[in-house]
């Protein structure tokens, strides 16, 4: 059984809600929430009103070309990841495969064995060509940027540190004990959670339907906000 954390006291959120309050509205809509969608629109415009199943099977070069134009040109990657993800989609089969089970993900959704396939694919894409001294192209930004672009109403994006550094701040301490580096299913499922317990924190504190939480890039932006993205974290 998963333990469940207390809710937030009424003083650290009157903390983070007061902090936010300053931050959301103009940096939220017209620059965070804008960019990443604007990606989401480009991946949508490539799928062209079918699924990605429906393109791989009459276009797959054509299905990993879109994974390539959507996951570049933005900021959420380190440049270093960026840089190895764009060499790993050089490898057309090991590309194709990671469409295949990405696929497979954005028909069934939050399924244990699809995704556990997609992140095995995603571990796939380091080929002997990535040395030890380069970042390898399967980390947790990397898998769930791809995933988070294609459909950002259902799929989180995961940078680590930031993370666990809001989930702490929250008070989801179990949250946080449930995550492992290494890329798998209950970590995912996890991180999930933590999403929806910010959504309904947020919806809870917020009035103002400017700050209303859109989906998963509102959330990932309130996620980026709290540990020095735009300014001091709250104490």
């Amino acid at each position: 059984m998963i333990k469940k954390d207390p809710p937030i006291s009424h003083s650290k959120a009157a903390s983070i809600v007061d902090f936010l309050t300053g931050f959301l509205g103009t940096i939220h809509h017209e620059g965070e929430y804008g960019y990443k969608y604007n990606k989401h629109r480009q991946w949508l415009a490539g799928l062209n009103n079918q699924s990605l199943s429906d393109l791989i099977s009459t276009d797959p070069h054509g299905a990993v070309s879109l994974i390539k134009r959507v996951n570049s040109g933005l900021n959420l990657l380190h440049s270093t990841e960026s840089a190895a993800l764009s060499k790993a989609l050089e490898d057309h089969e090991r590309a194709l495969n990671l469409a295949k089970t990405l696929a497979v993900v954005l028909d069934k959704g939050f399924d244990e064995k699809a995704l556990e396939d997609y992140f095995d694919a995603v571990r796939n894409l380091k080929s002997d060509v990535f040395t030890k001294k380069m970042t390898p192209p399967t980390t947790w930004t990397i898998a769930s940027q791809i995933l988070f672009l294609a459909d950002p109403t259902r799929f989180p994006f995961v940078k680590p540190r930031r993370i666990k550094s809001v989930f702490g701040l929250m008070g989801m301490k179990s949250i946080n004990k449930r995550y492992s580096p290494q890329l798998n299913f209950n970590t995912y499922i996890a991180i999930r959670e933590g999403y929806k317990q910010i959504q309904d924190f947020i919806e809870e504190h917020f009035t103002n339907e400017e700050l209303a939480v859109r989906d998963m890039v509102s959330i990932q932006t309130i996620i980026f906000i709290p540990p020095g993205g735009y300014g001091k974290t709250p104490s």
